[in-house]
């Protein structure tokens, strides 16, 4: 991400404009590196958010409201302390660094005029925020600094606030084109242009760099030098340009799948083809726009894989638990076998002698009677092991179909987690991963401590919604609470409910209350059906479609399972383009 020095001069001349002289209404703190200041300036109120977080730290204004811990953090009570009604004086860039200064006007509880500073240092995991007194002495740090953890510069409250040590690199604001070209000379014509541009200049971050280098060569990837000096000074003194002129033009890039992955101060053209560059209309859109995006797809990566992982492990469980029922089964099927060799042991008893190891006789339960030859046991008689024959047979022969019907659930149990793993792969909001986590919360998969929380009542998840060819309305479950929601809440005894046949699926519900249909809106609904299915990729899928009034749920029966009858079978081409299908 290029949260460089360019991006932090773009939005501290925006936040500058935007909280000239603005009133602090609040302070607030959701997480122990963010913190939000809510400012009343123009007759409206923003937030700002300040963050100091190694992943993404950030200065912007925001529209996300996080929720705030029950007992406020220790420098959240500070900040309150001292900057309830504050005056925002100004927000300034230091130099060219990615250090931001907050200056606020404050009054004490003597009404005595005062200045408070909030700086923020952007340096990936080394980030901090910093809260410093009108003498520039540390009041408060979200990452102390002493002496056991460095040599340098220390962070701790009550000592002098110091900046960072130098890194030692030119500043591109005050390079001419003689000394660009004198750094260029000097330098190793292999090396990669925008590697040596990042090495060189401070507070240039790699995308800008390669967009330097690209717009002198077209080649993101040119050496020192295969890049004519003069066209590489020109691109560079461009986009210096645009800095010291505040001409920015703040902007995200999108794949072309919509998923964000940088933005900027100024529009990229070095993805060319691969990428959008979209205009964000500002600094803090920019940045709050990207971050939102990632954040909202980092966590629903997080919370697939977390169902993924409880599904993964029941999956395993319900595989070893068939197996041995499987075998369980094998070894009944044997149950004749010991029937027949107790049977040749009570036939051959009078022949049996005192140290016998095995007697032979005849199976005459098939014709011709074929020989068997029994293994006996000499820690028992020859009629007593005749009889544990008899009851091993009587136990295994007992047990086949009690055996049967735990396969059978077993069975049923694993559709089930393949029906939850069809839904999940279809999910799309935390909404949909929430309904999914409570629904495996309440058949006893996960822990209903851990269940995710729906983010408000407004946006609970509801079935997925169309329209047939001749206006019908049309439901479509997207996990099996939805499926049970459509099929037995909101179905009228004459509506047409279709789902995929053989595999997990959506419910489908064709709104039509007995009305005459035509087979275009069928064959649309019957192919959303498909589409929404564990039923693979071919190109004609079976779809069996009822009345409502003909589908029922077992007793007892978990989410999503159902029973219908009276059903026809259509064949039909998956419909996956609606409604993220």
């Amino acid at each position: 991400m290029a949260f460089d020095s360019g991006m932090l001069r773009c939005v501290c001349a925006e936040l500058n404009t935007l909280f000239a002289q603005g009133k602090v209404e609040k302070v607030l703190q959701p997480e122990k590196d963010e913190i939000n200041i809510v400012i009343r300036s123009g007759g409206e109120s923003r937030r700002l958010l300040v963050s100091s977080s190694g992943n993404n730290p950030r200065l912007c204004v925001t529209n996300t409201v996080k929720e705030n811990p029950q007992s406020a953090f220790m420098l959240c009570m500070l900040l309150r302390k001292h900057l309830a009604g504050a005056r925002v004086i100004g927000i300034e860039q230091l130099g060219f660094e990615r250090i931001a200064k907050i200056s606020f006007d404050c009054s004490d509880e003597m009404g005595f005029k005062k200045n408070r500073y909030l700086y923020l240092e952007i340096m990936g995991r080394n980030s901090t925020m910093i809260f410093c007194d009108d003498a520039q002495k540390i009041l408060a740090t979200t990452r102390l600094v002493d002496m056991t953890s460095s040599v340098g510069r220390k962070l701790l409250p009550g000592i002098p606030y110091e900046l960072p040590a130098s890194q030692n690199k030119t500043d591109p604001l005050g390079t001419d084109e003689a000394s660009f070209l004198k750094l260029y000379s000097s330098s190793d014509a292999t090396l990669p242009a925008s590697g040596w541009t990042v090495n060189t200049f401070l507070g240039v971050s790699p995308l800008i760099a390669r967009e330097i280098v690209f717009d002198a060569s077209h080649n993101t990837e040119a050496s020192l030098g295969e890049c004519d000096p003069g066209l590489l000074y020109a691109s560079f003194s461009k986009v210096i340009k645009r800095i010291t002129d505040l001409d920015f033009e703040p902007c995200v890039l999108k794949r072309t799948d919509g998923s964000v992955f940088e933005f900027s101060f100024m529009p990229i053209r070095q993805y060319g083809d691969f990428a959008i560059c979209e205009k964000a209309g500002g600094a803090s859109l920019a940045i709050d726009g990207f971050y939102s995006l990632r954040d909202n797809a980092e966590r629903k990566k997080q919370h697939y894989n977390d169902i993924s992982t409880i599904l993964k492990n029941a999956s395993a469980r319900i595989s070893r638990k068939l197996s041995l029922q499987t075998q369980e089964l094998e070894d009944c099927d044997k149950a004749l076998e010991f029937k027949i060799k107790a049977d040749v042991v009570m036939q051959e008893l009078y022949r049996i002698k005192k140290g016998d190891r095995s007697v032979t006789g005849y199976d005459y339960s098939v014709d011709p009677p074929v020989s068997v030859t029994v293994k006996l046991d000499d820690r028992l008689s020859p009629s007593a092991y005749s009889q544990k024959l008899y009851r091993d047979y009587a136990k295994k022969n007992g047990a086949r179909d009690r055996i049967k019907e735990q396969i059978r659930l077993t069975r049923e149990e694993g559709e089930y987690i393949a029906s939850v793993r069809e839904a999940l792969d279809r999910a799309s909001t935390e909404a949909d991963f929430s309904q999914i986590r409570l629904e495996l919360a309440g058949t006893g998969y996960a822990k209903r401590g851990v269940a995710l929380k729906l983010p408000d009542k407004r946006k609970k998840a509801k079935p997925e919604e169309f329209t047939s060819p001749s206006g019908l309305r049309i439901l479509l479950g997207k996990n099996n609470t939805q499926n049970d929601q459509i099929t037995f809440d909101i179905a009228r005894k004459n509506d047409l409910w279709f789902h995929v046949k053989d595999y997990p699926g959506a419910h489908v519900l064709l709104m039509c209350d007995g009305a005459e249909v035509s087979d275009a809106d069928k064959e649309y609904a019957a192919r959303l059906a498909a589409g929404a299915s564990g039923a693979g990729t071919a190109d004609k899928i079976a779809v069996d479609y009822t009345f409502a009034r003909y589908v029922k749920k077992p007793s007892g029966a978990r989410p999503g399972l159902v029973n219908y009858f009276r059903y026809t079978t259509v064949y039909v081409t998956p419909e996956r383009n609606g409604g993220g299908i």
